[in-house]
């Protein structure tokens, strides 16, 4: 299965995921700009209709203009107006659902209730397209198709016989959740926590306008997102390439707010074919994991160990990933292997990564470059007591299959045009 959707995770589908973030950052900009004084409070749907957009042009071939959360509440929820985009919307929002239901139960369970009907509706249009493109084939242009992560899964299933039809429909449910819900609730953090630092907005855009060079946003190329240092100290690490004879394997992954905030909470390994020595502590203990035993990594605790990240390890300071040499050259810190892990690592690593980097790093680029974002400060609030309480709504947190703000409405947000 990885084989068959690898492929499609390539320099090709990076650039379209620039572009198309780029647009999308620009849309959802208009919209938050146009709130005014009384803040945006709807940080953390807007940032999910981004990466779903996102994600449908990269992975499904279908464009979509931002849609902000107001208006979407506002159009027509008739099922039978139903579109792609709102099907996706409504399968990956009940995802728990249908996985603990089982998509086979919910026609069933649509004729006794409304919302369910609406929900076996969404599955079911989903599930269409993907029967359409095995039976048809890709619709449209050819060319631009190719790396197409959609593509590739009906390739690998019509051409090369490697997946059934049902397989196909689960590397696409897999694909849509976890490359939509992780980068969607990652950004919205990054958004609030930027809200409280400035300094870190400055510096950020201090790099952006260096890189850029005052261009158009139209004309912002792909090759300069391994430029942008700061901002991925922000988001991600550059990458780094280890040679071993002819393979090697892309260490990119370094991304501060994730580091904190990871949205998967564990990395699951195992079960083990054949029981396995483990040592900790240096090696100083040692124990035996037995055969069909599985092993879940901490990712959270790793990531916010003292003894790898230092005494202020619960802070989120971008700037740790920065190095800068004796004639002030920037580069980006490389952590120790194992030290950061919120995309596993070595060979089971997330085909989607860098997928994932290029968003957050466009993003931040199609924000930063020319504005800035703060808190509402309310009534008779200090800074102080401002910063305090939009640090309880970034630590307010609940587990909905991923790690999220509980309520990220409670720290609306007011974005402004900067010199």
């Amino acid at each position: 299965m990885r084989r068959s959707t690898a492929a499609s995770f390539n320099e090709m589908t990076n650039r379209v995921v620039w572009r198309e973030t780029l647009k999308q950052g620009r849309q959802m900009l208009r919209h938050w700009l146009a709130a005014g004084a009384d803040g945006v409070r709807s940080t953390g749907d807007d940032t999910q209709m981004l990466a779903l957009n996102i994600l449908l042009s990269a992975g499904f071939g279908r464009s979509y203009d931002f849609v902000s959360v107001a208006e979407d509440r506002a159009a027509d929820k008739r099922i039978d107006a139903m579109d792609y985009r709102e099907a996706i919307k409504v399968v990956i929002e009940n995802a728990i659902v249908i996985i603990g239901v089982g998509p086979h139960r919910l026609p069933a369970l649509g004729a006794l209730s409304g919302k369910m009907a609406y929900v076996a509706k969404a599955y079911g249009m989903f599930q269409q397209y993907m029967v359409d493109m095995l039976d048809q084939g890709r619709k449209g242009d050819a060319a631009s198709a190719k790396g197409n992560l959609l593509e590739s899964l009906v390739s690998a299933s019509r051409d090369d016989k490697l997946l059934s039809q049902q397989e196909v429909f689960g590397n696409m449910f897999v694909y849509t959740f976890g490359g939509h819900d992780t980068t969607a609730h990652s950004l919205a953090w990054t958004f609030v926590l930027l809200s409280i630092h400035p300094e870190v907005q400055e510096w950020m855009r201090e790099e952006i306008r260096e890189v850029l060079k005052g261009k158009d946003s139209d004309q912002w190329s792909y090759d300069d997102f391994a430029r942008l240092k700061r901002t991925q100290a922000v988001q991600v690490r550059i990458q780094k390439r280890f040679q071993a004879g002819n393979a090697h394997a892309d260490a990119r992954g370094q991304f501060e707010t994730i580091r904190l905030y990871n949205p998967v909470l564990g990395v699951l390994k195992g079960p083990v074919d054949r029981p396995v020595q483990l040592s900790v502590d240096d090696g100083k203990r040692s124990f035996s994991v037995g055969r069909d035993f599985s092993i879940v990594i901490n990712t959270n605790a790793i990531h916010t160990s003292r003894r790898h990240w230092g005494e202020d390890a619960l802070e989120w300071r971008p700037s740790r990933f920065v190095q800068t040499d004796e004639a002030g050259r920037e580069s980006l810190m490389v952590p120790p292997k194992g030290v950061f892990q919120p995309w596993g690592d070595g060979n089971r690593a997330c085909p989607g990564k860098k997928f994932a980097h290029v968003e957050h790093v466009a993003t931040m680029a199609a924000l930063f470059h020319g504005h800035a974002v703060e808190p509402v400060r309310e009534r008779g609030e200090t800074t102080s007591q401002m910063t305090d309480r939009v640090r309880g709504v970034i630590n307010d947190i609940t587990i909905n299959l991923t790690l999220q703000m509980k309520h990220p409405e409670r720290a609306p947000l007011v974005w402004s045009k900067c010199p």
